[in-house]
């Protein structure tokens, strides 16, 4: 292995922000020509003649991921990783390092970057995500229940104007909206079941993928497409055909529109659905799917959502004619809590991107490149508070791939539960309704969860990293007005010690609920009528397109 080194105008090592702003640059000036070219090589290889929206949607989403991590894993003094293979396309199909599908591909790259696809030497299998093989008799009777329920699904989603898959709605939500627009919206359910691990890789179709991708002649051009024929996921290759025979078992005929908020990721079927339909003129409707849309200054996967949807359903905000205000999937059912909590506990949550190496995202505030410092903010706020408080207080992490990141601040804070939320088996929302005072120091999910809820909750983050959008930016300025956001981990403390003796009335000042509601109004939407809202716009922009396509 050889550390590759990419040419002028690069910033140096050391210009940790311009080499940030660079990648950001470079991702958004080459990714779409670089999708172009992949896309027409796979048209070749594969004797196809697909569109580039059709590969947008298709390998899109995992070409987004590949370009960050190797510009990533080309950062000076990277945290990522610190080299890449220097191979051509290999004579043996055992040497590939391709995984099956984009989701794990992202597995693999969070769960140890040092193993990698892109850095570990091709043909080393992982099987950390491997699971124990059930009994034979328990595989059968789970193959005739799959069976059944596919029939029963395939019966319903038959002739549906619309199709909703990971849409985030509540089922019962998702029962109103089905009855309101007389069973022309179904929720897809489904365990599709694909298993691609059985797929061969083909070494000459990569060799051949190899040959058409070659043309860049600088770094990191030249790396990124001399890698692609390596790592692209089999599905999209050997299983291209296989994938379009298993769409057609799942789905009868095309929907007029298609809705998700997460599965144009990473559910391959769905896609190649989606893909396949818009090439006829069906509609692809994107929700937002997390708090930090439309209020960070730049967000790249967001970028790459609007890119490809024909409507982008937002949780309130509207910045064109495509990003539709809507009542938020994944904050209904928060609605009727709004009550402030009499529980002693508080409760922390931090964010994950510091510790998953998929946060090699440079448009996250929290890219793993800055991570001792998030560390270091947060030794500072459990500094500041007093010891009682810390006694009383639950830190709770998504995960930690990384093993010893959070070492530091065990061994300082020994007080402090530190809670692992895939493992303590208790739902964020189940924590949120029991604690007294709610306090996070990023834009996520869960802040927009307990504002949503009204829960008390305390905000602070660093405004030199956590930069907002200027339209964003007056509701920002109201919500640190009040005292409920704070700019640096000691204020964020004081006030903590400020508000636990009465949660209740620190809460219910109308300063604070004036900041608060407005906030909400705009980015985090919720309505008692979300059903009939949710059902009009979908048989809306469904209807619309049948009348398109019939003119």
């Amino acid at each position: 292995m050889v550390r590759t080194s990419l040419s002028s105008p690069e910033p140096l090592e050391g210009q940790e922000s311009e080499r940030v702003e660079w990648e950001l640059q470079y991702f958004r000036t080459h990714f779409d020509g670089l999708l172009a070219d992949l896309g027409g090589a796979l048209n070749e290889v594969l004797g196809q003649q697909k569109s580039i929206a059709f590969w947008r949607i298709l390998v899109g989403p995992w070409l987004h991921h590949f370009v960050l991590f190797v510009l990533a894993q080309l950062r000076p003094n990277s945290m990522v990783a610190t080299t890449l293979p220097r191979r051509r396309v290999a004579a043996s199909g055992e040497d590939f390092a391709a995984s099956t599908m984009t989701e794990n591909y992202a597995q693999l790259v969070a769960a140890d970057a040092a193993q990698s696809p892109v850095s570990q030497s091709a043909g080393q299998r992982d099987d950390r995500l491997a699971t124990t093989r059930a009994p034979k008799w328990q595989r059968r009777l789970k193959a005739v229940m799959k069976a059944i329920h596919w029939c029963a699904q395939g019966i319903l989603l038959h002739k549906a104007m619309v199709i909703v898959r990971e849409g985030y709605f509540p089922q019962s939500t998702e029962i109103n909206i089905w009855w309101l627009s007389r069973g022309r919206i179904r929720f897809d359910r489904r365990d599709y079941g694909l298993d691609p691990d059985a797929l061969i890789v083909d070494q000459r179709r990569r060799t051949a993928l190899a040959a058409r991708l070659q043309h860049a002649t600088t770094e990191p051009g030249a790396t990124i497409r001399r890698l692609i024929p390596l790592h692209l996921p089999r599905i999209y290759l050997e299983g291209f055909d296989s994938l379009g025979r298993y769409a057609d078992r799942m789905f009868r005929e095309p929907a007029a529109a298609y809705f998700t908020c997460n599965a144009h990721w990473y559910d391959e079927v769905f896609k190649h659905q989606v893909a396949r339909s818009r090439e006829s003129g069906a509609r692809l409707l994107i929700g937002q799917h997390g708090g930090n849309h439309g209020i960070v200054e730049t967000l790249l996967p967001e970028e790459f959502e609007r890119g490809i949807a024909d409507r982008f359903c937002t949780w309130g905000w509207r910045e064109d004619d495509r990003t539709i205000p809507m009542p938020a999937p994944k904050l209904m059912g928060l609605f009727w809590r709004r009550r402030a909590g009499t529980e002693a506990e508080i409760l922390f949550t931090a964010t994950a991107a510091v510790t998953v190496d998929s946060g090699v995202d440079p448009s996250h505030p929290y890219a793993k490149s800055r991570s001792k410092d998030y560390l270091a903010w947060q030794i500072r706020f459990l500094t500041a508070l007093s010891p009682p408080l810390r006694c009383g207080l639950r830190f709770r992490t998504l995960w930690d791939w990384a093993g010893d990141f959070w070492k530091p601040l065990l061994k300082a804070f020994p007080e402090v539960l530190i809670e692992n939320a895939y493992e303590c088996g208790v739902p964020f929302r189940e924590r949120l309704a029991a604690c007294r005072l709610y306090v996070c120091d990023h834009l996520s999910t869960t802040y927009a969860e307990a504002l949503a809820a009204n829960k008390p909750t305390l905000l602070f983050w660093d405004p030199e990293i956590t930069r907002v959008r200027s339209a964003a930016q007056p509701f920002i300025d109201a919500l640190h007005a009040c005292g409920i956001l704070h700019f640096n981990p000691e204020s964020a403390a004081r006030e903590v010690s400020k508000a636990y003796a009465d949660v209740h009335a620190w809460w219910s000042d109308p300063g604070k609920q004036k900041a608060v509601q407005d906030f909400r109004d705009r980015y985090l939407l919720t309505d008692k009528n979300s059903s009939k809202s949710w059902a009009k716009f979908l048989i809306g922009e469904a209807g619309s397109n049948v009348g398109e396509s019939k003119a």
